[in-house]
This record gives C-alpha cells, structure tokens and sequence, in this order.
C-alpha cells in the first residue's frame, strides 16, 4: 500500500459457491497508520503537531510545497518529530528541488568544463564543508577514472 491509498478503506470479498452464492465483505483492519502532508512549513507543522498530541503509531509522507526556499526541511521535520510515534518515511523539498534544477550558473557554460569542476561548484554552491570536500573530491575522480578506463579498448 502506497501514501496515495492512505485513506481508503481495504476490504475482501469472501465468496461462497454451496447452496446457491453467498458473497460476505470483511473489512481489511488498519495496521499501521500513514498520512501523506502536502504543504507549506505552518500546515505541515500544525499537522504534525496534531499527529504527535494523538500519540498514535503514524508512516509519514512529508511533501513541502510552500513558496520560499526551506533548504534544510529534513532537519526541521526531524524537530518536529522528536519524542513521537511518528515515522517520516518519504521527505519531498519541491520548493528546494526546483530551485536547484533552475539554477544557472552564467559565470561557465557546462561544455567550458570538466567534470572536476561541475563537481567542485556544485560543492560550493551546497556549502559542503572544507574538510569533506577532500574526501568527496578524491572519490568522486576513483569513479570518474574508473568510467574512463571502462572506455578504453582493449
């Protein structure tokens, strides 16, 4: 069962062929609550707050459609969260994504640079840490060799 079937109510058609045809519907028990919440930071926070006063074991789907940028969503949501029953098991950021994908970077075309350097300023332009740069910088040119050498002929 997916969050788009959240609220709709499962049953099974129990469907006896003897004396003639008797058809009995049993209702599928809820075993485990989920909500999906879709919308900007104040419903998504007052949603979650109702959820977590009623104490119930809830699957979440968080998805933030609110009009300013929320780059750490999934840190806020956690807070939201803390001392509850609640299990965000998808976290959706559309406003950030977007953001993201539409971001053009006027300064250099893509075909002006190597794969180093897109990689490198999309470090920047997520403010990674100076001292996890290295390390993400030294793996990501192990893959890149790797692709290269796979392209050679043998």
């Amino acid at each position: 069962m997916g969050f788009g079937e959240a609220g709709q109510k499962k049953q099974v058609n129990l469907i006896e062929f003897n004396e003639g045809r008797n058809i009995e519907t049993i209702e599928i028990p809820v075993f485990q609550q989920l909500e999906s919440i879709v919308g900007d930071k104040k419903f998504i926070a007052q949603r979650l707050s109702e959820l977590k006063k009623n104490g119930v074991s809830v699957w979440v789907e968080v998805i933030y459609t609110g009009n300013e940028i929320f780059p750490d969503l999934s840190s806020w949501v956690n807070e939201q969260i803390a001392n509850s029953n609640i299990e965000v098991l998808k976290l959706q950021n559309r406003q950030y994504l977007n953001e993201v994908l539409t971001q053009v970077d006027t300064a250099d075309s893509l075909d002006e640079l190597n794969e180093m350097e897109v990689f490198d300023k999309l470090l920047g332009k997520n403010n990674i840490p100076d001292e996890q740069k290295a390390e993400l910088k030294a793996l990501y040119k192990e893959i890149i060799d790797g692709l290269h050498i796979q392209d050679m002929p043998l």
